[in-house]
């Protein structure tokens, strides 16, 4: 059940990952620049390879994010994505607009961004590209219907 955000939302890690904008790379860049060593994370990518790992992260960091923007837990977000429908149906159903929901995941990747450019871990140029596949890339990440596949959390 710990594999249940997964495939829509790995997809949708700000599409980057998916589209070559984000490398496995960058990934680990930006992993190395932000608070990425959290328990949950460590335990659930243990068994992955380290590409898949950052990707793992990317996603946690992503679901926890969209969790926290809706005010809900991520358990809460992963099920009530189970059951169908999208990120902007779960934050609409909680009163929350799914615009201040986007707005929260593209501040958070902004932030993290700009900790890797300042720990020189990725140059600005990485960095606009990686910012300009996230704001492309978020409003479907929100609204993707997720028709009851399973996520990763």
């Amino acid at each position: 059940m710990k594999k249940l955000l997964g495939v829509a939302i790995m997809s949708a890690s700000l599409g980057a990952i998916g589209a070559g904008v984000l490398t496995a790379r960058d990934g680990h860049a930006i992993e190395a620049a932000t608070d990425a060593n959290d328990n949950d994370t460590a335990d659930s990518a243990r068994d992955c390879d380290g590409a898949s790992r950052r990707r793992h992260r990317v996603v946690r960091a992503m679901v926890g994010a969209t969790a926290e923007a809706i005010g809900i837990s991520r358990e809460d977000l992963r099920q009530e994505l189970a059951d169908g429908g999208s990120i902007a149906e779960v934050a609409e159903a909680h009163g929350v607009d799914p615009a201040d929901v986007e707005a929260a995941l593209l501040a958070d990747v902004e932030r993290r961004v700009t900790e890797a450019v300042e720990r020189n871990k990725i140059g600005a140029e990485r960095a606009a590209k990686i910012l300009e596949a996230a704001r492309e890339r978020i409003h479907e990440f929100v609204t993707k219907e997720r028709g009851g596949r399973p996520v990763e959390a």
